[in-house]
C-alpha cells in the first residue's frame, strides 16, 4: 500500500515545489497564474479543457504552468468558505464575513 501512494501521492518536498517556484523564477510567463506539480495531458495549456484527474495526482513533473479551474463565480463562494472556515478555527473575527455580499 505504500508504495502505490508513493507513486499516486507527492511528498512534502514535491508538494513544496510549486510554491517554491512561483516564489523564486522570474521566467514564468507574465500571463502566469496558476502553478501545478503533475504533468499535464494537454499541449499547450490554453487551448485544451482542462483534464480534473491530473489536477489532483499524477505524473509528477515538477512545476507546470496551468490555467485554473474556477466555479462560475470566479471562486467568490469558495473563498468566502474558506475564511468563515479560517475565523472560526482561530477563533478570531473580522467582521467581514457577515458583511459578505455578491455585489462587492
Amino acid at each position: 500500500m505504500r508504495y502505490l501512494f508513493r507513486l499516486l501521492y507527492l511528498t512534502s518536498k514535491q508538494g513544496a515545489t510549486t510554491s517554491v517556484a512561483a516564489a523564486v523564477l522570474d521566467d514564468l510567463d507574465e500571463s502566469t497564474v496558476y502553478l501545478q506539480p503533475y504533468l499535464l495531458p494537454q499541449f499547450k495549456r490554453d487551448s485544451s479543457p482542462p483534464f480534473p484527474l491530473f489536477e489532483m495526482l499524477g505524473p509528477y513533473a515538477g512545476y507546470v504552468e496551468t490555467t485554473p479551474r474556477l466555479p462560475r463565480d470566479n471562486g467568490r463562494q469558495a473563498c468566502h468558505s474558506l475564511f468563515v472556515a479560517c475565523e472560526e478555527i482561530t477563533g478570531v473575527s473580522f467582521g467581514l464575513s457577515q458583511n459578505w455580499s455578491k455585489e462587492e
